[in-house]
């Protein structure tokens, strides 16, 4: 029991490493994509590899949740 709840709480600490690390990246996403004054209509179209790069980074932010979510269950059904 007391090895789950360690994974437990270890699993609690990544989370919450990983939620900060996306809210940095949407942060330094919103920021780039800022108009730099009000004169620029139009902001300028988002690269591609960007594109591709915030796909990628969506999944593995959605593979970790799943993993947590199934390392998790066992610790859910022993309480």
């Amino acid at each position: 029991m007391c090895v789950l709840q360690s994974l437990h709480n270890k699993l609690q600490a990544e989370k919450s490493r990983l939620a900060v690390a996306v809210q940095a990246c949407e942060a330094a996403a919103a920021c780039i994509s800022r108009p730099s004054s009000p004169q620029d209509a139009m902001p300028p179209p988002v690269p591609d590899r960007e594109l591709v790069v915030r796909a990628r980074l969506e999944d593995l932010i959605d593979q970790v949740l799943l993993e947590l979510l199934t390392l998790s269950l066992p610790f859910f059904f022993c309480k």
